[in-house]
């Protein structure tokens, strides 16, 4: 009896170092490397002179740029549904005379719009293409009056479905801002026009919300004081032009908006003085009449830049953005609970060297917040980093995208709603630029908590690898196993 209790007992250690190495294996896996190797998706080109990437509903996923090779200005785009396959580069429109200003979108259909600029005779007329694939463009259309030239190119997707299109005609105190609609991406409306405010007006920027309004921000100046505008379409189809809502001496960046309400709307910026630049924000409760400026800038001897806004279902907004000094650059959040009304403290959730300039952030279905950005953390060359959060305040720990260092710069990020993150950006290599592109999927995605619980087992076990731990443990399995059996015998 006591040597089949023994054997008992040799049985359950032997199953208990099995068990401890499927927990070993089970860790490795979920410690594993979050960000795939990254893929080639341009071709190779001299110049970038723009490049977006958007995702469908669907999960596909579109990039579109112009490149130069022998000083041929050409608009390419190139789909995939995983971020790691994408099809051959495809040519859209003609390149004769030069295109410039590409911008993307999609909508809630899954339909996909990119707008340029295309050159010709003196003039800069607007053309739009359609794809529904990413593999397949439609013929240019001409958006814009032929005779004149289209500035500061911008498009939209609503998530009920269509697009709306924004850009200036114009110059000095003649300067407008014309904004088209369209359904389908195929046939647009005649454009709605802002009211000349005698002033030189540039770079319209569009929030286009599910319920039908359109909110266009655009910057002008007379000269020694620049503004910010807005041009807006209420949910009843009314147009109105505010504005000055803001002033600044110099000129305003990176101007984006959330809707915050069924009416109401957050607006962040960089407010430039000649010398730095600073983070402010306002609120409209109807999209016309807006708060003072309130400034978020964590600190007053730095440029801010990238200025980015998100709003979380819970009615959260998270503002973004990056504050360039000597000698490192810091990335900031800060959240406000209240439509914008008030904002907490900066939050810093990365330090790094100055002068990277590249920062996207986005948040996806579930209420995921992610950024990317470069960074030079230890010296030895840039790296991209990404990081995630729940609530704009506590981040994970930084991962790196890319590999070995490399310049990599602008970075872009989609999300494809089933929690895979897909990031794309620029590269340096030798004498010419790339694009790449590299996604992070759940399953190679552990949480902090995960993480941490499975380095505390793969450590638990051993020190020299699940493949040492498992190898190891099913000898001790095998050889217990062998003990049990034989002395099983001797008791019979």
């Amino acid at each position: 009896m006591r040597q089949n209790m023994r054997s008992i007992r040799i049985a359950v250690a032997a199953l208990t170092g099995l068990g401890l190495a499927f927990a070993g294996v089970h860790a490795a896996s979920a410690t594993g490397p979050s960000w795939e190797p990254p893929v080639v998706v341009s071709n190779a080109a001299d110049h970038f002179t723009g490049f977006l990437t958007q995702a469908a509903p669907d999960g596909a996923i579109v990039t579109v740029w112009i490149d130069s090779v022998n000083d041929a200005y050409q608009l390419y785009a190139s789909t995939s549904q995983d971020g790691l396959e994408w099809s051959t580069p495809v040519a859209i429109g003609d390149p004769s005379g030069g295109m410039t200003w590409p911008t993307l979108a999609v909508d809630g259909n899954g339909v996909f719009v990119t707008a340029w600029r295309s050159i010709t005779g003196g003039n800069a007329p607007l053309y739009v293409s359609r794809s529904t694939d990413g593999a397949t463009w439609s013929a240019p259309v001409s958006v814009s009056d032929p005779s004149t030239s289209a500035e500061g190119v911008a498009v939209a997707g609503r998530a009920t479905g269509g697009f709306v299109l924004a850009w200036i005609v114009g110059s000095g105190e003649n300067g407008r801002v014309y904004v088209a609609r369209s359904s389908d991406g195929a046939t647009w409306g005649p454009a709605a026009i802002s009211e000349a405010s005698g002033e030189t007006v540039s770079f319209p920027a569009i929030t286009a919300a599910s319920d039908g309004r359109t909110l266009v921000t655009y910057r002008s100046t007379d000269g020694s004081t620049s503004w910010l505008n807005t041009f807006e379409r209420s949910a009843s189809g009314t147009w109105t032009t505010t504005p000055h809502i803001a002033s600044s001496p110099t000129g305003f960046n990176f101007v984006t908006v959330a809707p915050t309400t069924e009416t109401g709307y957050a607006a962040i910026w960089a407010n430039w003085d000649g010398i730095t630049g600073f983070t402010e924000i306002a609120s409209s409760a109807d999209g016309v009449t807006w708060s003072t400026p309130t400034r978020l800038s964590a600190e007053t001897s730095m440029t801010a830049l990238n200025q980015q806004l998100v709003r979380m279902s819970t009615g959260r907004l998270i503002a973004a953005w990056s504050e360039v000094g000597d000698p490192t650059q810091t990335r900031y959040t800060a959240i406000s609970d209240d439509n914008g009304a008030t904002w907490d403290e900066p939050v810093a959730f990365a330090t790094g060297v100055p002068r990277l300039w590249g920062l996207a952030f986005r948040i996806d279905q579930n209420d995921e917040l992610a950024a990317v950005f470069d960074d030079n953390p230890d010296g030895t060359g840039r790296h991209m980093q990404f990081r995630t959060s729940t609530d704009g305040v506590n981040w994970s720990d930084p991962e790196e995208l890319g590999g070995a260092p490399h310049r990599g710069e602008t970075p872009q990020l989609v999300s494809l709603g089933d929690g895979t993150w897909v990031a794309v950006w620029t590269v340096t290599v030798d004498d010419h630029r790339e694009m790449w592109a590299s996604a992070r999927t759940p399953s190679s995605a552990p949480s902090p908590s995960e993480s941490a619980s499975a380095t505390a087992e793969t450590s638990a076990l051993a020190t020299t690898g699940v493949d040492t731990a498992w190898t190891l443990s099913a000898i001790v399995a095998l050889l217990a196993g062998g003990i049990l059996l034989s002395r099983a015998r001797r008791a019979r």
